[in-house]
């Protein structure tokens, strides 16, 4: 099980990253005040916490199918125009798209 900690990149300038098979969790705001204009989240993944892509540049979006949750304010602040959810996303967390133009 591999997780990315809270606030790991946070205001780093990362305009992208790779992540790799093995990854499980992403922190909180672990990517967050950063120019991310897209990201490609494993299927591996299954817990991501709030606001781990605020603040960025991301355009679109495809959910990994392992997620179950959207998490509080997880794509604030960003250029989203398309998001892809998975089969089997049972909740939203508040605000999980707030100020997305």
């Amino acid at each position: 099980m591999l997780v990315i900690a809270e606030e790991a990149f946070r205001d780093n300038s990362l305009s992208s990253i790779s992540l790799p098979n093995s990854l499980s969790t992403l922190g909180l705001r672990a990517f967050v005040s950063n120019n991310l204009g897209s990201i490609d989240i494993p299927d591996s993944v299954t817990t991501i916490a709030v606001q781990v892509f605020t603040g960025n540049n991301i355009s679109s979006f495809t959910l990994p199918s392992g997620l179950s949750h959207i998490p509080a304010a997880m794509f604030g602040s960003n250029a989203l125009t398309s998001l892809t959810l998975p089969a089997g996303i049972a909740s939203i967390g508040p605000q999980a798209l707030p100020r997305t133009t």
